[in-house]
């Protein structure tokens, strides 16, 4: 099963969606997950149905990883408290997940994410050039919110990091 999957995901073969969102409902939680994750890998307008469906009584890990395959396929679920979810996923999670947390704050337009975008770039050592794209990313994201208080309450903030300040005051 997982090598079938794992054959689909590489082939984009987007008329395997409804066969993957079948294992949705799998008893095994192991094989819901792979599903969960190869349909949004293969990001399929087709898959938001089942994978909308299924978030509303997922938990834990298997809602996490609903979400992101969501927001691969360019969806953001209506549930209660997203943003938070997606903050701290962007504060918490490895660099795949932040990238698409950011995304989907930014679909989001969630404001409150800036001051962590900022908190985090501005912790990140520009010298370094993967650490460098990773900045870049994040401020093109901020620069997308466009000049907003939150920038200017970061600047009034003592806690905040140099780099950070310097990064709001650039952005």
């Amino acid at each position: 099963c997982f090598s079938a999957l794992e054959a689909l995901v590489e082939l984009r073969d987007e008329t395997s969606v409804d066969s993957i969102s079948g294992l949705i409902s799998s008893p095994s939680e192991t094989i819901r997950l792979a599903a969960i994750e190869a349909l949004g890998k293969i990001a399929s307008s087709k898959a938001q149905q089942p994978l909308l469906k299924h978030i509303s009584k997922a938990e834990a890990y298997e809602k996490r990883a609903t979400l992101i395959s969501l927001i691969r396929i360019g969806t953001i679920p209506p549930i209660q408290g997203i943003s938070d979810d997606l903050i701290d996923m962007f504060r918490n999670d490895d660099w795949d997940d932040k990238f698409t947390a950011m995304k989907g704050l930014l679909m989001l337009r969630e404001e409150r994410a800036i001051y962590h975008m900022i908190d985090i770039a501005g912790s990140l050592d520009a010298s370094a050039p993967d650490k460098e794209d990773k900045i870049n990313v994040i401020r093109e994201a901020v620069l997308s919110f466009g000049c907003t208080d939150s920038l200017l309450m970061i600047l009034d903030d003592t806690t905040f990091k140099y780099r950070g300040k310097a990064l709001a005051i650039e952005i």
